[in-house]
């Protein structure tokens, strides 16, 4: 496994974080990077007001109605509004309306196993 220049010092900037991770993902574990997606869910998704989850834009795709995933390994940074817990926001710094969820996605390629190794 190549050993990452990964940093997470709390002195980073939000775009090198996102970029460190995309990057870290994309050159050492072969991912595709997928951009973010819209925040107001694109196709025929009604369950969504707003795009809550980096999974958001391959629920198609895991739930096996469409379109096929992008890759066998993504990455994305994903722009999410959440609404549901509106009275914890500004009480315990851990709770927000509108973040960027850092993920990576395996679409049958591996496993829990390896990536709790990642």
């Amino acid at each position: 496994m190549k050993s990452s220049s990964f940093n997470s010092s709390s002195s980073s900037s939000s775009f090198s974080l996102r970029s460190s991770f995309l990057d870290f993902f994309s050159s050492c574990h072969g991912h595709l990077v997928v951009p973010s997606s819209s925040v107001v869910p694109h196709g025929h998704d009604r369950s969504l007001t707003f795009t809550n989850a980096g999974m958001c834009q391959f629920k198609g795709a895991i739930l096996g109605l469409g379109p096929p995933p992008p890759a066998p390994r993504a990455a994305n940074a994903q722009k999410c509004v959440r609404m549901s817990d509106l009275g914890a926001v500004g009480q315990d710094g851990h709770h927000h309306t509108f973040f960027e969820m850092l993920g990576t996605w395996s679409f049958g390629d591996y496993f829990k196993e390896k990536a709790c190794r990642y």
